[in-house]
């Protein structure tokens, strides 16, 4: 299966390619393997994506990544740390749970 990029046109993000390790994490996270298989999941993936909004902020919750990155997409309840890669496609690299605003995450 190949996943590809997903058109979202916000800025300077034209596409968002969801990499391998993001879409195992998406289906971990919000959509469960006996719900339509993979297909269903890259298509309720690439939705996700397409609804996101752009922040250069870290979204509350997620901290301790080793690397620092220039945007996220988060949408419903997930990040996805952008890398930016040619002709205004970036990759998202994994899925992460956004905590919500006021949580003390116990």
């Amino acid at each position: 299966m190949r996943l590809e990029p997903v058109r979202v046109d916000l800025g300077e993000v034209e596409a968002i390619r969801p990499s391998w390790h993001c879409f195992l994490r998406f289906r971990e996270r919000r959509f469960h393997r006996g719900e339509g298989g993979s297909e269903a999941a890259a298509e309720a993936l690439a939705a996700t994506l397409r609804n996101a909004e752009l922040t250069a902020r870290v979204p509350p919750g997620v901290g301790g990544l080793s690397e620092p990155y220039a945007l996220w997409a988060v949408s419903g309840g997930l990040a996805f740390p952008l890398v930016e890669g040619e002709r205004g496609e970036w990759t998202a690299t994994t899925c992460l749970a956004v905590r919500p605003r006021g949580s003390s995450g116990r």
